[in-house]
């Protein structure tokens, strides 16, 4: 008799148990765009006496080379003297009256005997 009794509540509770359960539906969700931005980075460096600057633009970017767009004006008469665009690693001043760019060579040994592979020189006037 009690068999029987805990056998009717078994099957009760099993009836109840897959009658609750449902499925969870799933909500599309809206597709969202990754935006990575980039900032202009200004940079102004003196020459070693101060009478010219070195104005230097580029985009804040994880690429390399990195394109610097120049510009070197007198400090005095904020005369422009020369500009351009570079393609490499960095750019700063060697002496008052040159400019050091340093090109990208990539993953490659460094060649000893010719070291002015690595750079530039830009003449100001």
């Amino acid at each position: 008799m009690l068999k029987k009794y805990i056998v009717v509540i078994l099957s009760i509770l099993l009836v109840l148990l897959f009658s609750n359960c449902k499925s969870k539906k799933i909500k599309t969700t809206e597709t969202k765009e990754t935006v990575i931005q980039t900032n202009t980075i200004r940079k102004k460096i003196p020459s070693p006496d101060k009478s010219k600057i070195l104005v230097l633009e580029y985009l804040d970017k994880l690429e390399i080379p990195i394109s610097f767009n120049y510009t070197v004006i007198d400090s005095k008469s904020k005369k422009e003297l020369i500009y351009g665009i570079f393609s490499g690693v960095k750019m700063e001043w060697e002496t008052n009256t040159t400019i050091k760019a340093y090109s990208y060579l990539g993953i490659v040994e460094m060649d000893n005997e010719n070291p002015e592979k690595l750079y530039e020189i830009i003449k100001v006037e």
